[in-house]
């Protein structure tokens, strides 16, 4: 589907509609550093996250009024998809998605009867009937969520996840209200008030639910100091020597080609402060680290395991005939 065709679809319909996408890299990726149609589209994406009153100017044909540019996308893809974008994080379209990673599908089984299916589908037919109103919250659910916003504010300190993660913490209070208003639409469409009960769940989720799937999320995606980390201990548990250059880790560790020394010695700093790792010099001369040598033994079942994932890997590469990766 167009953007232009998109627009008229939300022309034609005030009250917002759905974009329902079997793969979202598609989305997230197209236009993000040039000013062709692709950046004007992801700029429409990001204003139809608040909604409200748009308008397009085309040349040559007629404007187009979008009175509430209201969309909701939902869809789903590989996560491997997205660790070749890069900077995929830069613009804030990403955090605006409430993501949740999924396990591995396992087979189909027609014969499980999804619970409560009948009221979702009972109450999804109430909304579509329902005329517009507005719905609010009592001073003590508004406080409710300012308390989501204080605390998603300590978070979004947090650089370990990435500032993919930190942008979604700070969206999180606007999440939260939106999950009281999801809630109590499947509840209780006829009340205008939002009742306490309904905005603590909806917080619950916000923070308990998708706040760790968020951290687990952006933690895999490039630039995120814990992916960095974790590529790096692994490599340390197997195959570094007793001293560790920088060279050696930008050259035998994938995620960490081309690093600057400063990038590195801050993806080695939660190894240095475990105690995996003693500098020669202090920061910004030192350029070599002392392997712990009581490391592998005190992790000997995680160096084994490691050991073993490697050599599985090398040898799936090699019934593909690809060459080896030097990590």
């Amino acid at each position: 589907m167009t953007l232009e065709k998109l627009q008229l679809i939300l022309a034609a319909n005030p009250r917002g509609t759905l974009k329902l996408m079997d793969e979202l890299a598609s989305l997230l990726d197209f236009g993000r550093y040039g000013a062709g149609n692709g950046a004007a589209e992801r700029a429409f994406y990001l204003e139809s996250y608040e909604g409200g009153a748009f308008t397009v100017h085309r040349l040559g044909r007629d404007s187009v009024h979008v009175p509430n540019a209201a969309l909701t996308i939902f869809g789903g893809t590989q996560p491997d998809r997205l660790t070749a974008f890069k900077g995929l994080d830069s613009d804030g379209l990403l955090q605006r998605f409430a993501v949740m990673l999924v396990a591995p599908a396992l087979l189909s089984r027609p014969d499980v009867a999804v619970r409560g299916k009948d009221q979702l589908d009972e109450a999804i037919g109430w909304l579509v009937r329902l005329t517009g109103r507005r719905y609010f919250a009592t001073p003590q659910g508004g406080d409710l969520i300012r308390r989501t916003e204080r605390d998603a504010g300590d978070f979004a300190a947090i650089p370990d996840f990435g500032l993919g993660f930190q942008g979604f913490a700070r969206k999180l209070h606007g999440t939260h209200a939106r999950l009281a208003l999801v809630l109590h639409l499947i509840e209780s469409p006829q009340s205008d008030e939002l009742p306490i009960g309904t905005i603590e769940r909806a917080g619950w989720l916000a923070l308990r639910f998708l706040l760790p799937h968020a951290r687990n999320f952006y933690s895999t995606l490039p630039g995120a100091v814990v992916a960095l980390t974790r590529d790096i201990a692994g490599w340390l548990l197997t195959n570094a020597p007793s001293r560790v250059r920088a060279s050696d880790v930008t050259s035998c560790v994938k995620a960490c080609r081309g690093m600057g020394i400063k990038p590195l010695v801050e993806a080695l700093d939660p190894l240095v402060t475990g105690g995996w790792l003693d500098p020669e010099e202090s920061f910004p001369s030192n350029r070599a680290w002392m392997l712990n040598p009581e490391l592998r033994a005190t992790f000997a079942e995680r160096t084994k395991a490691e050991a073993e994932w490697r050599a599985a890997v090398r040898a799936l590469i090699g019934r593909m005939g690809v060459a080896e990766p030097s990590s």
